[in-house]
């Protein structure tokens, strides 16, 4: 059985019908105006049932689709070249290999911090569903930008973008119910927090898996940890013969990137000494996870802490408009007491641990964004 899966709760989100005109002449000025053409890869919206992606190289449009209870994605319509047909997350892994992109793209230089990559020579890991999530909340944009990975206004190097460069962050475990090893597999951060829970012995409840239903409304037996769980626990790293954890530790390193970390073990630099006595007996992944789109602090730290994309949990950027309330949200901006902007149909790691142990377990958050359902919050 197959139907299409729009977006969850439409409240103009992408271009209305009254909107199109005025969008695609938005469209044609982000791509070819002299003073921004060079900075922007993508521009991307919703519209008449499908998702579009517009690009110099090309345009795609692409439904997303429920066959037989699980996400699949269709492309449609395409003109010159899909620009994310590309969706390998294995490309561009390594400090030297980000050196070779930035030769091909006609910026040739040995420093990785000078690597400027076109959009020709990058990937992007699960954009149809990383996509479609971003416009499932009524706070996401008419209009979504993604820049190139290395400009974005008058800074280079800018972060939030779609490619692989942006949305790859490191990602290993390690501890009680570990598997040690290095994985070639490509997890996504909606997978972390179903893979604490999992390693909890959490019970699984009838709660709405990534296609935004229950179990009961699937027909199914309770099978997610979380309210909404967009991702699912990484098994191949679980030991399920062993004894549970009895506290968990999640370590946040805001921005570090995969291929940095990666030059700094294979070099040994005695700077990450201590990091590497736990990656060393850790389960580790090769090419990273791939984080939440827009690749970018308070959205990604808040799919961390849920296991649900932005366009769930709603903390959809830095900053970003209420249509009903026709103003601003800035939770970036406020810095302190942000996790009231989180959505109610999310669950944290923290109210989990809760709703589980019981008020005796003890949950604390240090400095990180979202905090909500934390006994101690710093901010």
């Amino acid at each position: 059985m197959e139907t299409t899966f729009g977006p969850e709760r439409m409240a103009g989100q992408g271009l209305d019908e009254h909107q199109e005109e005025s969008g695609d002449r938005a469209i044609l000025a982000l791509l070819t105006d002299p003073t921004v053409r060079d900075q922007i890869d993508l521009v991307i919206t919703y519209r008449r049932d499908a998702y579009e992606v517009w690009s110099a190289r090309g345009l795609v449009r692409f439904r997303r689709l429920l066959r037989d209870g699980r996400l699949a994605f269709e492309v449609i319509d395409k003109l010159g070249t899909n620009p994310i047909e590309d969706q390998r997350h294995t490309s561009i892994s390594t400090c030297g290999e980000e050196c070779q992109a930035a030769s091909a793209s006609g910026h040739a230089t040995n420093d990785p911090n000078l690597a400027f990559i076109e959009p020709s020579e990058v990937s992007y890991p699960h954009a149809y569903e990383r996509i479609a999530q971003l416009f499932d909340s009524p706070y996401a944009a008419d209009l979504v930008i993604s820049p190139k990975c290395y400009t974005f206004g008058l800074q280079r190097g800018q972060h939030g973008a779609l490619d692989v460069i942006q949305s790859r962050a490191p990602l290993a475990f390690f501890g009680p119910g570990i598997r040690p090893g290095r994985y070639d597999s490509a997890p996504r951060h909606v997978d972390i927090a179903p893979t604490i829970c999992r390693l909890m012995r959490f019970p699984f409840i009838d709660e709405r898996d990534a296609s935004g239903r229950t179990a009961s409304e699937r027909g199914v037996a309770p099978d997610v940890h979380l309210k909404r769980q967009d991702g699912a626990p990484l098994q191949e790293i679980i030991d399920a013969d062993a004894p549970a954890p009895e506290r968990v530790y999640l370590v946040l390193f805001d921005g570090l990137s995969n291929s940095e970390l990666r030059h700094l073990i294979d070099s040994h630099d005695p700077a990450i000494a201590n990091l590497r006595r736990l990656l060393d007996r850790s389960a580790m992944f090769t090419y990273g996870s791939t984080v939440n789109f827009p690749s970018i602090t308070w959205p990604s730290h808040s799919t961390i802490m849920t296991g649900a994309w932005c366009g769930h949990h709603d903390v959809v950027n830095p900053t970003y408009y209420d249509r009903a309330l026709r103003q601003p949200l800035a939770p970036q901006g406020q810095g302190m007491m942000t996790e009231g902007y989180l959505g109610s149909g999310v669950e944290t790691l923290y109210e989990a641990f809760h709703r589980v142990l019981g008020p005796q377990a003890f949950t604390a958050n240090i400095h990180e964004p979202q905090g909500r359902g934390a006994d101690h919050a710093a901010l």
